[in-house]
């Protein structure tokens, strides 16, 4: 696991921001899941291979954060999926994920049965369940946290080949729950912190829309660590902690923030000025070189002088040095230059 999965699973393994996150994603901001509700689910395939089966590899991660949700009379398997980047291959990885989770259910279904030694007719004992088992659905939400828009396919049916609309009927489509935070303006949707990680998230890149929210909102004057944590890994932004200690001050990292832009600004500023003033400097030593060559043929008049103090390009600069040298007269050099 990378370092931005490592992160991104430690944040939103607290159950509080992970039912934070499916509730905006899914039902609009509705408080349908409950960090009371959740428990916490296997998201890394340990199952040992078994009988002659082929097995998938032990140890082998298929999502960032995986939760139990007991929905009122019933159990769903909630998986969270976080990308930094735009990954083509989404919608198969997604499937995959499913796919295997779906398999270890019913690998633990097929052993507890072996277990009991209750599955006696030839269909329930070949399938290795019953025709009345169940198993829990699956919900699979993807977080874009990328600096782009997603742009990749978001459905199987968008990652095949074209085909006739006769054979496309029998082909079932599959489609990812994503995330996107350029999809949304308003987040207040949020009712944890949560909400202030897509905020600066989505003005990491504009310091005048961040200055504006923090000074709207006084509790971006008092980030808990671990949200200022997460912010300065992901977002790049450096976030130190109030004066005389405690929380973090996002608004004291804006004002950091201006104060190293005006310091850019003003290294740039000297450095310019310094290579401009060199690039003068060359010019008019040219300029001077060019009048020196032609007052060996006569008096220079200032219209001519003007114009040739005037001009800043080197290369013509360098032409009209070559043309002086050679030209014999004014006359034949102003009718060159």
């Amino acid at each position: 696991m990378g370092k931005f999965d490592s992160i991104c699973t430690s944040y939103f393994g607290d159950p509080d921001r992970f039912a934070d996150l499916f509730n905006f994603a899914l039902f609009n901001g509705r408080q349908m899941v409950k960090a009371s509700d959740l428990a916490e689910a296997d998201s890394v395939l340990t199952e040992k291979p078994r009988r002659n089966r082929k097995s998938f590899i032990s140890g082998s991660r298929i999502v960032d954060t995986a939760k139990l949700w007991k929905e009122q009379t019933h159990l769903v398997l909630l998986f969270s999926e976080f990308q930094n980047y735009i990954d083509y291959k989404m919608v198969i990885r997604c499937m995959r994920a499913e796919s295997i989770a779906y398999f270890k259910q019913l690998d633990a279904l097929q052993l507890s049965h072996e277990n009991h030694k209750d599955l006696v007719s030839g269909d329930d004992f070949l399938s290795g369940m019953r025709l009345d088992d169940k198993l829990s659905p699956i919900v699979l939400l993807v977080v874009n946290f990328s600096d782009s828009a997603w742009y990749a396919p978001k459905s199987l049916y968008e990652i095949l080949e074209d085909c006739d609309s006769n054979l496309k009927k029998y082909i079932s489509d599959y489609h990812i729950n994503l995330l996107d935070y350029h999809d949304h303006t308003d987040f207040n949707g949020f009712v944890t912190d949560v909400k202030k990680i897509f905020e600066i998230y989505s003005m990491k890149n504009d310091r005048i829309k961040l200055e504006e929210l923090t000074r709207k909102d006084s509790s971006y004057n008092d980030l808990n660590e671990d949200t200022a944590d997460f912010i300065e890994e992901i977002a790049n932004i450096r976030i130190p902690r109030n004066e005389y200690g405690g929380k973090r001050n996002m608004c004291k990292a804006i004002e950091d923030m201006k104060k190293d832009a005006r310091a850019e600004g003003i290294a740039e500023g000297r450095a310019e000025g310094r290579a401009e003033g060199r690039a003068e400097g060359r010019a008019e030593g040219i300029s001077e070189s060019i009048i020196s060559f032609l007052s060996d043929y006569s008096k220079v008049d200032k219209p001519l002088l003007d114009k040739i103090y005037a001009q800043k390009d080197p290369d013509t600069l360098n032409r009209w040095l070559k043309l002086a040298a050679r030209s014999g007269s004014i006359e034949a050099f102003v009718n060159q230059m």
